[in-house]
């Protein structure tokens, strides 16, 4: 992660006022430096990843699971806002596939969801890049040619 870093993000979360309103400010200042470099980059995103993020808000959504099969890694969130959609999330192509531990262990719920996310364009080798923190403080780092999803509804809880 460039932007959105587990370190920044720990700083957000300190007991003391003033590291915490110093990290709110950089946080602010990374959130609108992250959101013009995905402005600049947009167009050159895979149509299906575009619709993603017109269509879906991702932060909080439940990881059900993941698996990687066949240069394909497949991500199943369930989303923390109604209708609590399931979305499936393919990663085609994948070049490579990161699971970073995280520095020090956070406390937190033993579910791991989804925090935030970057996404990056590599032009030169025609690639894309999504690093996702997840609350468990792990982050995953998938490079990847292509993007695909589909969508669930449950009728259950």
């Amino acid at each position: 992660m460039k932007y959105f870093t587990a370190e920044l993000l720990e700083q957000f979360r300190s007991q003391d006022d003033r590291l915490a309103e110093a990290a709110t400010d950089e946080w602010e200042k990374r959130a609108d430096a992250y959101a013009a470099y995905l402005r600049s980059v947009r167009a050159q995103l895979p149509a299906r990843l575009g619709e993603l993020l017109d269509n879906y808000y991702l932060h909080d959504a439940e990881i059900v699971c993941a698996a990687s099969l066949e240069g394909e890694y497949q991500v199943n969130l369930k989303l923390a806002t109604p209708p609590h959609t399931s979305l499936l999330l393919a990663y085609k192509s994948v070049d490579t596939l990161e699971v970073l531990p995280p520095k020090a262990n956070p406390p937190g719920p033993p579910a791991v969801a989804w925090l935030y996310d970057e996404l990056e364009v590599e032009t030169d080798k025609a690639v894309f890049k999504h690093s996702i923190l997840l609350t468990n403080g792990w982050e995953l780092r998938i490079s990847f040619r292509d993007f695909n999803f589909s969508t669930c509804r449950s009728n259950g809880p």
